[in-house]
């Protein structure tokens, strides 16, 4: 099983990839693309039976935590923040743009961490919870989530370090949002921390 879900996401990483040749916008992308053929990929996952809709009753009843609040969803926020701020603190600059440009980059981060939770963690993550132990589960989704990225990683590849670099930080990122996902039960939770963590590393990273 473990086989084929491997395979599967690698077909699906190919796709996307073969998208992202484009070089769409990343309105075009992140708004319309990722949730139509990630959700999409997701839904033939069920349709075809390689995912069981088991999962889905899963997370509605275990994971979609949101009290307490200030544990639940306050702190993961406060310490993703921190986090940044903490290992970025020399290389942060103030973004000089307008509002609107704010609200679009905010729109675009925050639907891409909901997107990308409810794929690895509500989804794929909650399936291998229940077909594995707790360490090959944790490991498997990180790996998944590597892939994915991989179509990004290989676009804008400056170098072989470079790339390997970036690899490190999306396994160590995604390894945060999965963790924030377990103990706090909450997609929520995850979904809010991976939110910031895009929006903070576009507007004082890229802008």
């Amino acid at each position: 099983m473990f086989r084929k879900l491997l395979l599967w996401w690698l077909s699906f990483t190919l796709i996307w990839g073969l998208f992202r040749l484009l070089n769409p916008s990343e309105v075009v992308s992140e708004l319309l693309a990722k949730p139509v053929i990630w959700l999409g990929i997701m839904l033939i996952g069920f349709k075809i039976g390689l995912l069981p809709r088991q999962i889905i009753i899963d997370l509605k009843e275990k994971y979609l935590q949101t009290k307490p609040v200030l544990t639940t969803l306050i702190l993961p926020a406060l310490s993703i923040t921190f986090y940044f701020l903490l290992i970025n603190f020399r290389s942060v600059s103030i973004p000089q743009i307008s509002f609107f440009s704010l609200v679009t980059i905010l729109l675009i981060n925050f639907a891409t961490g909901i997107v990308e939770e409810v794929v690895y963690r509500g989804i794929l993550y909650v399936w291998l919870l229940k077909n594995a132990s707790e360490l090959t589960s944790f490991l498997l989704v990180q790996l998944l989530f590597l892939i994915g990225h991989l179509p990004i990683l290989i676009i804008h590849s400056d170098s072989f370090e470079s790339s390997l670099t970036r690899a490190l930080f999306i396994v160590l990122i995604g390894s945060a949002h999965t963790l924030v996902f377990r103990f706090t039960k909450s997609l929520y939770a995850s979904s809010l921390t991976h939110g910031i963590w895009n929006s903070l590393v576009n507007l004082f990273m890229l802008s």
